[in-house]
């Protein structure tokens, strides 16, 4: 127990349950910042991260230097989210600022309604911002326009739901052929494993928030079949980026679905 004496505050914690509630905000902070920028990052990461938090939180506090908390915040989105990209990097922090305001505010309107403990605040206010980004995620998804998205090659059908994107432009670059983008583990329950070695794949540049540039493999499927509730359309030979990361925050729908490709349907 540690006895820290100023002008006017006197301030008494244990430092080790200190440490564990820095270490367990921190945590909680990285990994709603990973989920709301859909960023694939290692719980070894996202340990390290924390881990680091609560290190240099306690030394702030222990050398009356609290006021230091944003270099405590800088370090641990650093080891969390640093990548070569600068573009991706500054992307990743100013997201994960973003979410930490806005978990501060819930945990202190939890704090003065509830006034449970401080541990139990801290997971109580994560699970409430978790489920409200849920909540704005689904608002989202009912004002786009969804599809029931019928895939077929060779032998081998999967039904998946897909979502309109007029922001896709993706294009195959020596055909022109527009592009829309499925998630890696949908593709291989059509595809099937190791589908690269037996059927091949070329690559297609992309552009997105947050990242410079990048590639993502694609294919070329037998058929799609696109269904809205008013209208339907089968697309021959359509071509397919295919994610190594989810498409959407919730899994709501597996398939980004090209404007050109939604228009032969009846979609836009």
């Amino acid at each position: 127990m540690l006895h820290l004496r100023g002008c006017f505050v006197f301030l008494e914690f244990y430092i080790d349950q200190f440490f564990l509630e820095q270490f367990l905000t921190g945590y909680l902070l990285l990994a709603l910042t990973a989920r709301l920028v859909r960023a694939q990052v290692s719980r070894l990461r996202l340990g390290a991260g924390s881990l680091l938090n609560a290190a240099v939180m306690c030394c702030l506090v222990c050398s009356g230097h609290l006021d230091l908390y944003p270099l405590s915040m800088a370090l641990m989105g650093t080891a969390a989210f640093y990548q070569r990209s600068w573009r991706k990097y500054l992307f990743h922090m100013i997201s994960f600022v973003f979410v930490t305001f806005c978990f501060a505010g819930v945990f202190e309107g939890i704090l003065a309604i509830l006034k449970p403990s401080l541990t139990a605040g801290i997971a109580l206010a994560a699970v409430s911002l978790r489920w409200m980004m849920r909540y704005l995620w689904k608002k989202k998804l009912e004002c786009s326009q969804m599809a029931t998205v019928r895939l077929q090659w060779q032998q081998n059908t999967a039904t998946l739901k897909g979502m309109v994107d007029t922001g896709n432009h993706l294009k195959e670059p020596l055909t022109g052929k527009p592009v829309s983008i499925i998630d890696e583990k949908s593709a291989r329950k059509l595809l099937g494993e190791n589908w690269e070695e037996r059927k091949g794949f070329f690559l297609i540049p992309y552009h997105s928030i947050g990242t410079e540039k990048g590639w993502m493999k694609g294919v070329t499927i037998d058929r799609m079949r696109i269904e809205f509730a008013s209208d339907s359309h089968e697309i021959l030979h359509p071509v397919f980026a295919i994610s190594s990361s989810p498409v959407n925050l919730g899994g709501v729908y597996q398939v980004i679905l090209h404007p050109e490709h939604a228009a032969a349907a009846g979609g836009l």
